[in-house]
């Protein structure tokens, strides 16, 4: 009698992560333009998990994803949503939105929110942000800092987060900051090592809510 199983093809995802305390992790950078680079990163997100799996009616081999930064219409395509999935975010107006919006528009590049939509579902499936911060050291130097990563749970998989990554570090790097700095849970950290990143130093918090 032959003994069959059967296979999900694509394992359980956890959830995402809400950290209060991580690893840094750093890689460096050459650039012809900046010269080496520490390139710190500390991320709240862990999005490649398990094998490549399908997101809506399209395989992610077939479909192709844009980042982009948030747009103020994104707030009707869950935005707020995909944030929730990362920690805690209550339900926010769309007068608090605009607001909170506009004002982060009026740092231009010193603040970006990119977010990848997918064109079938009209959803926003990715986010990230970064700001820049502007210090006396290093000769007046920049550091980015990068914040609140995340990917839907059912778009996992499909290397959205590198994507995320990728085109916040290519800002920081873009307008000059020499390093950028984020967190990622310890149980994260394989993943950025396969990326080339090292652990650096660790992280303190001080919630005050």
């Amino acid at each position: 009698m032959s003994k069959q199983k059967a296979f999900s093809s694509v394992e359980a995802l956890r959830p995402p992560i809400d950290l209060n305390s991580g690893v840094l992790v750093y890689v460096d950078l050459i650039s012809s333009a900046l010269g080496s680079v520490d390139l710190v990163i500390n991320l709240t997100e862990l999005v490649s998990y398990g094998e490549k799996m399908q997101y809506g009616n399209s395989s992610g081999k077939d479909q192709k994803f844009q980042v982009r930064r948030l747009e103020l219409s994104d707030k009707n395509k869950g935005f707020i949503e995909l944030l929730q999935q990362l920690t805690v975010c209550d339900s926010v107006t769309d007068k608090d939105f605009e607001d909170r919006f506009q004002e982060l528009s009026s740092l231009g590049d010193d603040h970006v929110i990119c977010v990848i939509e997918d064109d079938q579902s009209g959803k926003i499936i990715a986010t990230g942000s970064v700001f820049i911060e502007k210090k006396f050291i290093r000769n007046c130097g920049k550091v980015g800092h990068v914040e609140d990563v995340v990917v839907d749970s059912n778009a996992r998989g499909l290397q959205l987060g590198k994507q995320i990554v990728g085109f916040l570090t290519d800002h920081a790097q873009s307008v000059g900051c020499y390093k950028v700095i984020l967190d990622c849970n310890d149980e994260n950290r394989t993943f950025y090592e396969k990326c080339g990143f090292k652990q650096k130093e660790i992280q303190m918090v001080k919630y005050f809510l």
